[in-house]
């Protein structure tokens, strides 16, 4: 692969915890602020997650301050966890999803980390989603990652034509 495939696999492959996420409402995906409440300012440490709002709208949502890591895989359900305080995630990913994800260049596990802060960002710290086309959850899903993944794609470096 080259060293510009090996870069963009990085950028999208990866759920990389940001400094200012993008709101999960499908009415909003506008950039969120960290929480500055007094009882809710930066991030809470017994659970590993800082609170961010919404601006524009209000929403309030969480980040994992250390990332997602993968507990293990079955099939296409992916158990996800967070530092420090090993709350799960459960995302049950459908085939049609991990297809729309590959067109992206992201892989199954990629889809599963993005589903996960999803979750947290829609204010949701552990359970199990199940992602089924057709249905809402799917829907705002795939918006909030057309969200965050088409930016990063047009920011790329194109390939230049001869």
């Amino acid at each position: 692969m080259s060293e510009r495939g090996e870069n963009m696999e990085e950028l999208l492959c990866t759920a990389v915890v940001t400094d200012f996420p993008v709101c999960p409402l499908g009415s909003c995906h506008r950039e969120m602020q960290p929480e500055t409440t007094p009882y809710h300012a930066g991030e809470i440490s017994t659970t590993g997650l800082r609170r961010f709002r919404c601006p524009t709208c209000g929403h309030i949502g969480m980040v994992a301050a250390s990332g997602f890591q993968l507990v293990f895989r079955l099939v296409q359900r992916y158990v996800l966890t967070y530092d420090p305080y090993r709350s799960t995630i459960t995302v049950v990913l459908p085939a049609p999803l991990i297809l729309m994800g590959q067109t992206y260049g992201l892989n199954a596990e990629a889809m599963a980390k993005h589903a996960a802060e999803w979750t947290l960002l829609s204010g949701n710290s552990s359970g199990t989603l199940t992602l089924v086309p057709q249905r809402q959850d799917f829907l705002d899903f795939t918006d909030y990652l057309n969200s965050i993944v088409l930016p990063k794609l047009s920011d790329s470096p194109r390939p230049l034509h001869g």
